[in-house]
């Protein structure tokens, strides 16, 4: 799954809640990482598990449409 720049997701969205949004969604039995920093802080490339990168997705998709904090896109999707 490639991200692009984090300022796509919302204008104050910087690469390091990125980062801490993977690291939250990773886990040991269902692995998320930033494999790639294509173009740092612009491009980034993450790569996992298929229910992993879903999550990002949805964390991400909601924190854009609806301005929301990520921790409010977390308790969303906790499920």
């Amino acid at each position: 799954m490639k991200v692009s720049a984090p300022t796509h997701v919302s204008k104050t969205f910087s690469p390091r809640q990125l980062l801490e949004v993977v690291q939250a969604i990773n886990s040991k039995d269902e692995i998320l990482e930033i494999v790639n920093l294509n173009v740092e802080p612009i491009q980034y490339v993450c790569a996992g598990h298929v229910r992993s990168l879903m999550a990002l997705r949805l964390v991400l998709d909601t924190t854009h449409a609806t301005g929301c904090n990520i921790e409010d896109a977390f308790e969303k999707h906790a499920a």
